[in-house]
């Protein structure tokens, strides 16, 4: 029995110890001199022998001293395994696949093969210094990405991570970081694609971020500038990581020897407002102070302070400046608060200044200018003052005088000064023009004080005008340019406007009229200047050697009724006197004459051919009054007469009977209130209407 159980020990021994010497691997891939890409897709392949079909796979990257597992009892028959070849950097790499129930069985690549890292970040990469604030370049080789990148900063060893660009499109491998003020030992950055996060990398060691350096830098004034006293200016500086919000301000006037407060103590927002102090000095400067530390900055070379100037540069003296023309007015200036100024004139070498323009505003703080349309108004030797608008003491007058003359477009020619010219009358205004082409023209009586328009609109060279009835020893006439009133002139010297003569003139009648006895008629007349309101009204039958007085008085209104008199003559005039001044009087021009009424019948008057049936119109004509008159006609020349019609006006159309016939046809009109008639000047004929004959 013993020796049965020893034998099948033994058998069991040999079968086990031949079926180990059968099992197999050995590695096709990688073996030995591959170059394979970190984050890619990569096959390990192998045969094998008399395996259980159960493998564990690892790999090292340092020769093989260390290892690490890829996988473990991976079941497969086909000798391969897809593995995503992990992100590192390393030419001693090696593969190793064993049985994974008989670990004794095993192969290992007969050669160190290469991984290459798609991502390598080279900076910063352990033990660097970056001061807060400062710009970094971050930097790194990339191979195979993207090109888009996620940058991180870790201050506690990759613990957590600060996002620094998401999604940055970058091909040059750099990146400007400026250094967070985060200060650590322990700094890291990471970079990693975009698109596939396997490819990333970090700093291999940590770095520093070390705090801030504080600065203090003052940029203005700085040396080389010209402040005038009184003036604002800005004080500027630049700082950094200051330990303190506030800052100090001084000056000195004496090359920093001492140093008086601006400010002690303002908060720090890089400028402040200074009010130039009126002590004047080559050598100043501005001090700017960290309150509480040692950080001061003053300017780095000196700055001048003046008193505030103006100099007139234009006109300065000889210049000839035409009215109406445009001329620059130039000036320099210095230290001016808000650039704003007065300009003036004079005439009488700065006894009386006239404005030009006040609170001017000019956008230059060192050479300035204005436009002056000098007026037509003012000649002879000049000055022009320019002035601080906000402090008149400071100001600039011409060195000489310069000449305003009078611009000669218009020249008025009459009046010229001196004239008489009666209120009432009609007078002509001329002129004389260089080239222009429509006018206006005024007249003042008050010496110029105040002007009234004679006509707005002529292109004439002269103005007829009716001088009005304002009698003044002060009269003017000025004429301008329609488009341009600086082109103007106006009488040398005033003229005299003397009261009108007063005046009656007889209209109507006025001679050549002639009147019927009993007619009402008027008296007219026009006046002008009368003392009085009233007049007196009279006629004459015998050429004007007797009166007869028609109104004692009546209203001076032009007109007055006056009933013809029954004198029959040709020797009739009208006269009109001034109620209270019998020497002032007009009398109709000619005589006139009353005639007896007359009637005059004019058709038919002799000679016509009237026919039966047809209408006719009898036309007579009247003198002295109208009224109510009879028509007949007569066939015997006028042995006999019969009845037509009576009629009041001065015609009648009569259709005459159908069987009428005559060779001594007359026609008579009678005026039935007079008495007076008139017949045909000589017979006429009627003949039948024939149209309609009875034969039978």
């Amino acid at each position: 029995m013993k020796n049965l159980l020893r034998f099948q020990l033994l058998v069991s021994f040999l079968i086990i110890s031949v079926f180990s010497w059968s099992q197999s691997i050995t590695i096709t891939s990688p073996n030995g001199g591959e170059v394979w890409a970190g984050c890619t897709a990569k096959n390990i392949t192998w045969s094998a022998s008399g395996t259980s079909n159960f493998y564990s796979i690892d790999y090292s990257t340092d020769g093989g001293t260390n290892w690490t597992s890829v996988t473990s009892f991976y079941n497969t028959t086909g000798g391969s395994y897809a593995w995503t070849v992990p992100n590192i950097n390393s030419s001693s790499c090696l593969v190793r696949i064993k049985d994974s129930n008989t670990p004794s069985t095993v192969d290992q690549s007969n050669n160190s093969f290469t991984i290459t890292a798609p991502l390598i970040l080279t900076s910063p990469n352990g033990a660097e210094n970056w001061e807060a604030g400062t710009s970094k370049t971050i930097t790194w080789a990339a191979t195979g990405t993207g090109n888009r990148y996620n940058i991180d900063y870790s201050t506690n060893g990759g613990s957590s991570w600060t996002t620094i660009l998401s999604n940055y499109y970058n091909t040059s491998g750099i990146y400007n970081w400026t250094v967070p003020n985060s200060p650590t030992n322990t700094g890291l950055v990471r970079i990693t694609d975009y698109y596939t996060a396997c490819m990333t990398d970090k700093s291999d060691n940590i770095f520093t971020i070390s705090p801030p350096t504080p600065t203090l830098t003052l940029t203005y004034p700085n040396g080389g500038q010209t402040f005038y006293a009184g003036s604002n200016y800005t004080i500027q500086w630049n700082s950094a990581n200051l330990t303190s919000s506030l800052i100090a301000l001084d000056y000195s006037t004496d090359s920093g020897k001492t140093w008086i407060p601006i400010v002690t103590g303002v908060s720090n927002t890089g400028s402040h407002s200074w009010t130039v102090p009126n002590t004047v000095s080559d050598f100043c400067l501005v001090k700017v102070k960290s309150v509480g530390t040692s950080l001061v900055d003053s300017s780095n070379a000196y700055f001048t302070i003046k008193n505030p100037y103006i100099e007139v540069l234009a006109p300065n003296g000889s210049e000839n400046w035409e009215g109406c023309n445009d001329y620059t007015i130039r000036w320099a200036q210095g230290g001016i608060a808000n650039y704003r100024f007065t300009i003036a004139y004079t005439t009488d070498n700065g006894v009386n200044w006239t404005n030009i323009v006040t609170n001017l505003y000019q956008t230059s703080s060192t050479n300035s200018s204005y436009t002056w349309t000098v007026p037509n108004t003012i000649q002879g030797p000049a000055k022009i003052r320019i002035s601080d608008y906000n402090n008149s003491s400071t100001f600039d007058v011409s060195n000489a005088s310069f000449n305003l003359s009078k611009n000669t477009s218009i020249i008025v020619t009459s009046p010229v000064g001196g004239e008489q010219w009666e209120a009432g009358t009609t007078k002509t205004i001329s002129w004389v023009d260089n080239n222009l082409s429509r006018f206006r023209v005024y007249y003042s009586d008050n010496g110029g004080t105040t002007w009234s328009y004679i006509t707005s609109n002529t292109t004439a060279n002269s103005q007829s005008w009716s001088v009005p009835n304002s009698p003044s020893a002060n009269y003017l006439i000025r004429v301008d340019d329609y488009y341009n009133s600086c082109y103007s002139d106006e009488s040398d010297s005033t003229f005299t406007v003397t009261p009108p003569t007063p005046v009656i003139t007889v209209t109507y009648p006025n001679g050549g009229n002639t009147f019927y006895p009993n007619e009402n008629r008027s008296i007219n007349w026009s006046s002008a200047y009368l003392t009085s309101g009233f007049v007196k009204t009279e006629y004459s039958t015998d050429s004007g050697a007797t009166w007869v007085v028609n109104s004692s008085v009546t209203s001076n209104d032009g007109s007055d009724s006056w009933s013809v008199p029954n004198v029959i003559t040709s020797n009739y005039l009208v006269r009109v006197s001034e109620y209270n001044n019998p020497s002032l009087f007009d009398v109709s021009n000619a005589t006139f004459s009353v005639i007896s009424p007359h009637i005059t019948l004019t058709s038919p008057n002799g000679g016509e051919v009237w026919k039966g049936c047809e209408t006719k119109n009898i036309s007579w004509s009247v003198g002295g009054g109208s009224g109510s008159y009879r028509l007949e006609y007569s066939l015997d020349s006028g042995a006999t007469w019969t009845f037509i019609t009576t009629s009041s006006g001065s015609s009648y159309n009569w259709t005459l009977p159908a069987k009428l016939s005559s060779t001594k046809a007359f026609i008579r009109v009678r005026d039935l209130s007079r008495g007076i008639s008139d017949n045909s000047n000589s017979k006429f004929t009627i003949i039948p209407n024939t149209d309609i004959i009875v034969t039978s």
